[in-house]
């Protein structure tokens, strides 16, 4: 697996910050200059767009307000992630991006109706939910490609089962664990080792 960007490791932890400002977020996205053109093109989008076409980071982020930025944010990032995965199979990755996508729109509309106080974390677990099946195309694509021709949502973590000795579910679970490790370690080289001491 490609490594994970470290503007994404630094994204997932300020969207858990709930004092995280558009200053900071700013400071973060400016880092990766791929990242911040996706954004100022989406920002510019018929969806999104308001008047003029607007060029600005800072000025986008003002316009955009804190909660669709950091949705839009960590969209392009895991879709960045998601594009330094082999593309000879490009049709799976783009199904399994989409079912991605939708469970996480889905997921954050449940959480603002349950009035849950995390709904970007709601997010953000939505777009990450079948990382295992990325890990196992990526390991695995002549394989993983063919049991996914075969089997269907039913049926899938059966065949992963007897093929790879675990369930992509398992496998995106370990992943996850390892990506909150990094996030942790990323946030403890930060943190002055007087203030760590007292914590």
């Amino acid at each position: 697996m490609p490594a994970v960007p470290r503007v994404l490791l630094d994204l997932i932890q300020a969207t858990r910050e709930p004092s995280v400002n558009i200053d900071e977020l700013t400071k973060i996205i400016s880092q990766d200059t791929g990242l911040s053109a996706k954004i100022i093109a989406t920002a510019n989008s018929p969806f999104y767009r308001r008047t003029t076409e607007v060029n600005d980071l800072n000025r986008i982020l003002i316009l955009l307000g804190l909660s669709t930025l950091k949705t839009i944010a960590i969209t392009k990032a895991v879709q960045q992630f998601f594009s330094q995965l082999s593309h000879a199979q490009q049709n799976f990755l783009e199904l399994i991006w989409y079912r991605s996508l939708n469970c996480a729109l889905l997921a954050k509309k449940i959480a603002s109706l349950i009035a849950y106080d995390a709904a970007d974390e709601a997010y953000l677990t939505g777009l990450l939910h079948r990382i295992g099946q990325l890990v196992l195309l990526d390991c695995f694509p002549k394989e993983y490609a063919e049991l996914l021709d075969t089997q269907n949502e039913l049926t899938i973590e059966n065949g992963e089962k007897k093929l790879f000795g675990a369930n992509h579910y398992e496998i995106g679970a370990f992943f996850n664990r390892k990506l909150a490790i990094a996030i942790i370690d990323c946030r403890c080289r930060v943190i002055p080792t007087s203030k760590r001491r007292r914590d």
